[in-house]
């Protein structure tokens, strides 16, 4: 099943997140589906999570993704990039695909590259820290002893493994 997804208007369209007008999109193979991505926006638009997305990381962290959304390139000291809307979609692909990770509790940081990262504990105890680009993501998972990273077209991939560590 082959699922195109173009982005016009932030509130006109059935994706959970908008992006408003985009210029140049390049498309993402992500389980099975393919999927369009905006490469460039306009610099006033600001990304939206998902009510699913929210469920997911909470008030809280709801709360910590629009204090970064206000964030501009020079932030921390001018070493910090203002967030990348392309993380935001990689970080949405990959909540879509574990909404069960609410029961972890996760946090939400964003790095000085811009990306959006989660970090959380294992049904362990142990620290997994997800960092998400536009393409990939960066992985450490504790309990495994393992830190690596996988392309988005293989979130697949990293879920299950995450999957199976969660509480």
């Amino acid at each position: 099943m082959n699922l195109l997804i173009t982005f016009t208007q932030a509130n006109s369209f059935p994706f959970p997140f908008g992006f408003g007008n985009s210029g140049a999109e390049e498309f993402l193979k992500s389980n099975g589906e393919n999927i369009r991505r905006p490469e460039n926006s306009r610099s006033e638009d600001k990304p939206i999570l998902s009510k699913a997305t929210i469920t997911v990381i909470g008030e809280n962290g709801k709360n910590r993704f629009n204090e970064f959304k206000e964030y501009q390139n020079g932030w921390y000291g001018g070493k910090g990039k203002k967030i990348s809307k392309s993380s935001v979609f990689t970080f949405e692909q990959f909540i879509k695909s574990l909404p069960e990770l609410k029961r972890a509790n996760p946090s939400i940081f964003l790095s000085l590259e811009g990306n959006l990262s989660l970090g959380w504990e294992d049904k362990n105890g142990l620290s997994i820290e997800v960092e998400f680009y536009p393409d990939k993501m960066e992985y450490f998972i504790e309990s495994l002893d393992e830190e690596s990273e996988v392309k988005l077209s293989n979130l697949f991939e990293l879920t299950e493994k995450i999957r199976k560590l969660l509480k």
